[in-house]
């Protein structure tokens, strides 16, 4: 048996030690899925997640970096939902594009939202281009694409990122914020930073119906919410997050400890 494990920047390691980010980069090897296969027993751990990844780029790298290779279909299988859809352009011309697991790992190098895009530019998209719902149904669509392209692994677990429900869109939901607190030197204005965006438009029925193609993915969720442990793990421990709010090794150690391998050992479906 071995594990697999998609996501953005929490499952790779960022800030971590050992951790490195760009071409040949390699995971810090200390978040919670290299624990977990510590504690199970499995030696090996290939770690699909990307720095900065999307929803997007974890259905890219599913279909055409992990399905194709044929996997048992009793391998764990690890899905880290990024808090984000992202939309990103690549150029023919970069030497590192040369191959699809190429592309899908490093084409956010080149995304659109980057120092040139002028404040003028942004107030625009913000004022015309959102609809809150509209970004939350993105979400449970990329979620149901990944979960179909799984629906025959018997092992398959989802963590989702905190911003997925309660709301903040415009905080998460596409990226565009983050994005821009840190590539352009203007943001934030007080008018895109702090959005007048309440629990009412969080459409909790979109979670609890019945719709057959949600049920497997609440049966396979292990965690609604992981961030929000983190945080109080690391509170617990006392642990202070990084500078850009990754969770040091010991507290994905904890996770492990405390709650995720007796969940998961429970959960098991090894023919």
């Amino acid at each position: 048996m071995q594990l697999h494990c998609f996501g953005d920047s929490n499952i790779w390691g960022d800030e971590q030690p050992n951790c490195t980010i760009g071409i040949n980069s390699q995971p810090s090897k200390t978040t919670f899925p290299y624990y977990l296969a510590k504690k199970l027993g499995i030696e090996t751990v290939y770690n699909h997640a990307v720095s900065g990844g999307s929803l997007q780029l974890v259905a890219d790298s599913l279909l055409f970096n992990f399905l194709p290779k044929n996997h048992s279909h009793d391998d764990i299988v690890i899905v880290y939902l990024p808090n984000c859809s992202k939309y990103s352009f690549v150029t023919n011309d970069r030497k590192e594009y040369n191959s699809v697991e190429d592309i899908i790992r490093y084409r956010l190098r080149s995304c659109v939202y980057d120092n040139e895009l002028k404040k003028d530019t942004v107030e625009w998209m913000m004022k015309h281009l959102w609809h809150e719902q509209a970004l939350y149904y993105n979400v449970i669509k990329h979620i149901i694409t990944i979960d179909t392209f799984l629906k025959d692994y018997n092992n398959v677990f989802y963590f989702w990122n905190t911003r997925h429900h309660f709301s903040s869109f415009r905080k998460g939901q596409d990226g565009l914020d983050s994005e821009l607190n840190f590539r352009n030197a203007w943001f934030p204005t007080d008018d895109l930073a702090e959005p007048c965006i309440g629990n009412s438009v969080f459409d909790k029925d979109i979670i609890d119906h019945d719709n057959p193609a949600f049920e497997r993915i609440k049966n396979r969720t292990v965690d609604w919410d992981i961030l929000s442990v983190f945080d109080s793990i690391s509170d617990q421990l006392s642990v202070h997050k990084y500078k850009q709010k990754h969770h040091a090794p010991q507290v994905h150690e904890h996770y492990v400890d405390t709650f995720l391998y007796e969940h998961i050992k429970e959960k098991l479906n090894v023919d």
